[in-house]
């Protein structure tokens, strides 16, 4: 587990928080005259004692925000706003008939790694979509499967990274335009698909809903 992921999550939680007690309290006192008073701190200490339930509010192991129960059209509401701000300086607009480009920040997070030690991964974006739209019934059947799923593919990027990482580097070399080189070994592309899984996993999060109606692909 990232301890940067989880502050950074932390933070992300703190934020909807304030959102949503801004729309529940709109003179920021509750019936008992308190205000919202915690921090992203109070997140993040209780994420590292595996406590990932708050105020009705579902988060994966690693932080990130699942669903509202208590709240659902304040969260509802929140995504539509971050959307319309910090996405679209994450995302933009690819067709499915187009390449898109895929930086795999999930992952460089994950093992902790700096931007240039990861390629881009360029592929065409209905590929992306097949792998998104896979993705996204598995979470449907259920979240406990779900989660230990991505659980899992995280530790596989953890375990294999090490032993790929000069394999990774050589075939990504040199840097070229256009979709990336097929001639790929096994472990290299094991690789490439679990960390583009959890890439989708966030988008899927952070994002929810028909990826092309439209929708914003890296």
């Amino acid at each position: 587990m990232s301890l940067n992921k989880l502050k950074k999550n932390a933070k992300k939680l703190n934020s909807y928080m304030i959102f949503r007690s801004k729309k529940e309290f709109p003179s920021g006192k509750d019936c008992n005259g308190d205000g919202y008073e915690l921090d992203a701190n109070f997140y993040y200490d209780n994420f590292k004692h595996n406590i990932f339930t708050f105020f009705g509010i579902e988060c994966s192991s690693d932080g990130a925000i699942i669903r509202d129960n208590q709240n659902p059209e304040a969260y509802k509401e929140y995504v539509e706003h971050k959307k319309s701000t910090d996405l679209d300086e994450e995302y933009v607009e690819v067709s499915q008939d187009k390449t898109m480009s895929i930086p795999l920040i999930q992952t460089i997070e994950l093992l902790e790694l700096k931007k240039r030690d990861l390629p881009i991964i360029k592929t065409p974006a209905s590929s992306i979509y097949e792998a998104y739209r896979w993705l996204d019934e598995e979470k449907q059947k259920g979240l406990f499967v779900y989660n230990q799923h991505i659980e899992n593919t995280k530790d596989l990027l953890k375990e294999t990274y090490p032993e790929i990482k000069v394999k990774l580097d050589k075939e990504f070399k040199p840097k070229h335009l256009g979709p990336n080189p097929s001639n790929k070994s096994k472990e290299v592309c094991r690789f490439i698909d679990n960390a583009i899984i959890l890439e989708l996993n966030y988008f899927i999060n952070v994002c929810p809903g028909p990826m092309f109606k439209p929708r914003r692909l890296h």
